[in-house]
Order: C-alpha cells, then sequence, then structure tokens
C-alpha cells in the first residue's frame, strides 16, 4: 500500500510542476511555427542513381574477389589431397612440415577473405556517407526554398498530407548533383 501511496505522491508532484505557471522570460521567448517536411530516405537510397551505382560497383568488386577466392580455393584442395597422397610416402618430420606449410597457406586464405569482406563494408559505407551528405545538403537548399525547420522520416509519420513529402523533390536533385560516386576499392 505504502508504495501506491507513493506513486500517487509523485504524480500529484509532477501535475504540480508541469502545471505551474512559466516565469516571465520563459513565457517571453517565442518558438517558432513547426513546419514539417516528411523524407522516405530508405527510398531515395533504394533508388538513387547514386546508391544503385555504388551497389554496382561493389557487387563487381565483390564478384572479383569471389573469383580470386575460389581459385584459392580449388589449389588449397589440390594441395591437401597432394599431402594426403604422399602422407604414406614421406617421413612424419616431412610431412609434418608440408602440413604446416599447408595450414600457413590455408590460413592466409581466410584472412584474404577477411580483408577484403572488410574492404567491401568499408568502402559501401563510404559511398552511403557520400551519398547522405549529398542528401543532407539538399534538404538545406530545400529549407531555405520552402521554409521548412523540421525534417521528419517517412517510416515514423502515420499520416502526412503528400505536399510535405519532400523525396521526389530531394531524389531528383541528387540524381542531378551525384549521379555517381567513386568508392576507393583496392585494385589487385
Amino acid at each position: 500500500m505504502t508504495a501506491m501511496l507513493m506513486r500517487f505522491a509523485t504524480a500529484i508532484m509532477l501535475v504540480a510542476v508541469v502545471g505551474a505557471p512559466l516565469p516571465a522570460t520563459a513565457q517571453a521567448q517565442k518558438v517558432p511555427v513547426a513546419r514539417i517536411a516528411i523524407l522516405d530516405n530508405q527510398r531515395i537510397m533504394r533508388e538513387s542513381s547514386a546508391a544503385i551505382d555504388i551497389k554496382t560497383q561493389i557487387d563487381r568488386q565483390r564478384q572479383k574477389y569471389q573469383d580470386e577466392i575460389t581459385k584459392k580455393e580449388q589449389e588449397l584442395r589440390n594441395a591437401d589431397q597432394e599431402l594426403a597422397r604422399q602422407r604414406t610416402i614421406l617421413s612424419p618430420e616431412a610431412f609434418a612440415q608440408k602440413r604446416s606449410e599447408f595450414e600457413g597457406r590455408y590460413t592466409q586464405v581466410q584472412r584474404d577473405v577477411q580483408a577484403r569482406k572488410r574492404e567491401l563494408d568499408q568502402a559501401y559505407e563510404f559511398g552511403l556517407r557520400q551519398v547522405q551528405k549529398a542528401i543532407n545538403g539538399i534538404i538545406v537548399e530545400l529549407a531555405k526554398e520552402r521554409e521548412f525547420n523540421i525534417v521528419l522520416p517517412r517510416k515514423q509519420v502515420i499520416f502526412a498530407e503528400t505536399t510535405m513529402n519532400i523525396t521526389d523533390d530531394v531524389l531528383l536533385r541528387l540524381n542531378q548533383k551525384l549521379p555517381k560516386v567513386p568508392i576507393p576499392l583496392s585494385q589487385n
């Protein structure tokens, strides 16, 4: 029962504080009228020329890396089969040495795969940051032109008039301003 009384007392104190009149300085500050725009950033990242270009570059490089890795994996399989064949004819020390060399090559291929994946992830993130910077600049331009002072993500808005949605305008300007994004990828 005591916990219930404490909650009730806290609620009454909260109402008293929130309902209390604001000091004169707080009342005198003028809060700007909210002029809201809505943006579907996910759609822009899916449909913009720059985002499509980034994905194409990454996919092309990923395929190149996959071809290299497939070749190295085949070489490792062949080396493993040869090592298994030589097991009966090599001394235990010579076999252990060759096995150690094979495991070293295998470990290096795994490191290469991880490095390539990390490179692709970083390049993709770099490209998306460039697109987002351009989007932010376009939003600032549109805000000045149309005098809105708040932009809300479309996924967080249940209902809004279609005139508040600036996605098409941002997408159009982004495609004009940034049709492609050169992303840093190694050439090896």
